[in-house]
Order: C-alpha cells, then sequence, then structure tokens
C-alpha cells in the first residue's frame, strides 16, 4: 500500500515537473511570435531592385507585381493578381457561406518570385461580380494586377515563401504593422492564459505529493485548500511576469550585470593591491 502511495506521488511530481516544462515552452514560443512582429517594423522597406540586390534573409518590399499568368473575373476584362470567390446557399431565408475559394495569379516583385498561398493576407478587396440562380449565389472579390503591393517574407534561391512571418497586403505600412500587430497580440494573449492554467496546475500537481506526505492538508481545512491553490496561482502569475520582463527587458538586464561584474572586478583588484609603505628620510 506504501509503495502504491509513493509510486503514486511520484507519478503526480513528474506530471506536474512536465506541465510546467511545457507551460515554459509555450510562453519562448509565444514570445518569439512578438519578436517576429518587431522584426518587421524594424525591416526597412524596399522599393527598388537595386536596394533588393543588398538584401538576404527577411525582406519587406513594396513595388507593383509583375504578372505572368493571366486572372481575370466573369465580365470583367481587368488584369486581377488575387480574387476570391464566395458561394452562398439560401438556408431559412438566409444566406449561408458553404464554400470560398482564392486564386492567385503568379507574380514577382523586382525580379523575385512570390508564391503567396501560405500568406498572412490583409487585403482591401472590391466586389468584381456576383451571379444568383435557385437558392444559390456566388460573388467574386479581388484586386487589381497593377496595384502595388507590401510583401514581408524571407528570401531563398529568388523566390519568397514563408519566414518568421509572411504576409501580403495592399494597404499602407502603417495600417499592415497595426494589423499584425492586431493578430499577434490577440494570440499573445491566449497563449499567456493557456500557459497560466498549465504553470498553475503544474505547480499544484508537483506540491501535492510533499504536502500528502507532510499531511497538512488534512489538517487546514477547505479554506487551507484553497489558500494553497490561490498561492500557487499567484507564483504562476509571479514566474510568467518575470518571464515576460526578461524577454521584454533582457538588453538592460544584461547591462546591469555588465555593470555589476565590472564593479566586482574593481574591488577585487583594489582589495588585492598592496599598500606602498614609504620609508621616511
Amino acid at each position: 500500500m506504501a509503495d502504491n502511495k509513493f509510486s503514486q506521488s511520484i507519478m503526480t511530481l513528474l506530471i506536474g515537473m512536465l506541465m510546467s516544462i511545457i507551460a515554459f515552452l509555450i510562453l519562448g514560443y509565444n514570445e518569439g511570435l512578438f519578436y517576429d512582429q518587431n522584426i518587421i517594423r524594424w525591416l526597412p522597406m524596399i522599393e527598388s531592385e537595386e536596394l533588393l540586390r543588398e538584401s538576404e534573409g527577411m525582406v519587406k518590399l513594396n513595388g507593383v507585381p509583375e504578372v505572368k499568368t493571366e486572372l481575370k473575373a466573369p465580365e470583367n476584362d481587368e488584369n486581377l493578381l488575387f480574387i476570391k470567390r464566395v458561394y452562398e446557399e439560401m438556408i431559412d431565408d438566409e444566406w449561408v457561406r458553404v464554400r470560398t475559394d482564392e486564386a492567385w495569379a503568379n507574380f514577382s516583385i523586382f525580379g523575385v518570385e512570390v508564391m503567396p498561398e501560405h500568406a498572412i493576407q490583409f487585403f482591401d478587396l472590391e466586389k468584381l461580380y456576383e451571379k444568383e440562380t435557385n437558392g444559390d449565389r456566388q460573388t467574386m472579390f479581388g484586386f487589381a494586377a497593377e496595384n502595388p503591393l507590401i510583401v514581408v517574407g524571407e528570401i531563398k534561391n529568388n523566390t519568397i515563401s514563408g519566414g518568421d512571418t509572411f504576409a501580403i497586403s495592399n494597404k499602407s505600412n502603417d495600417v499592415l504593422e497595426a494589423q499584425l500587430k492586431a493578430a499577434i497580440h490577440s494570440n499573445w494573449w491566449l497563449y499567456k492564459l493557456f500557459s497560466l492554467i498549465l504553470l498553475s496546475v503544474g505547480i499544484i500537481a508537483f506540491l501535492l505529493p510533499l504536502l500528502a506526505f507532510l499531511e497538512i492538508l488534512q489538517e487546514v481545512g477547505f479554506w487551507g485548500v484553497l489558500t494553497f491553490i490561490g498561492a500557487s496561482i499567484g507564483l504562476a502569475l509571479l514566474l510568467i511576469a518575470i518571464e515576460t520582463l526578461v524577454f521584454a527587458y533582457w538588453f538592460l538586464i544584461f547591462l546591469v550585470l555588465g555593470v555589476m561584474a565590472y564593479l566586482f572586478i574593481r574591488i577585487f583588484i583594489k582589495k588585492k593591491r598592496k599598500p606602498i609603505n614609504v620609508l621616511p628620510n
């Protein structure tokens, strides 16, 4: 019986450790998303082929796309870069979306091929076509190929098809950055909340075997258990706050540590020096 209780305690402790590790991994990934968004803000805008030749890795391009395949909407002779078809059915006197198809024309910017299928899209779309027949409706949206685009991604083999952040927009740079920030921040808070839950449960599972072994929980009663849970959540909040500050102000932390190391070395050297005795004449 004692061996079984000991095994359960070890298992609970290991589960607590595992959940805590997963929580910190999620937090690290979450801070990486925030860092990626900052990278986009720091990237210089490239608006000519000459500047592009000197760039590698993550880039931000702004230019008119060079379209290589024809893409048009019905009853519209304009060359398009992107179209979005929305299929709807009339159900209970309301139009309900049943399918959405998207299509891109093959294009490049400043000679760099762009593969846009997996990019985050921030578009102002124009309604191009609508047809309604027997309870079905098809609506087509898109934008013209002559409109300038902003493409954010990583250049590999003269192609952009991904990157830490891969986004395409026909809006201004300020609007693109604001929308990316809003999208990332919404996920940022969700990851924080999920990490808080995991870390709180992990701390409880980690400490529970110790409290059970000391038979503390049986003595403190309901309010004591509630206090223990609240303290675990508070500790999880504190750890997440510390982690956030470390990622946000890591450069200040290194600066402080550098100053402290410098002062310590100065004090150590000063103590090592022996006073010079000056003999009287």
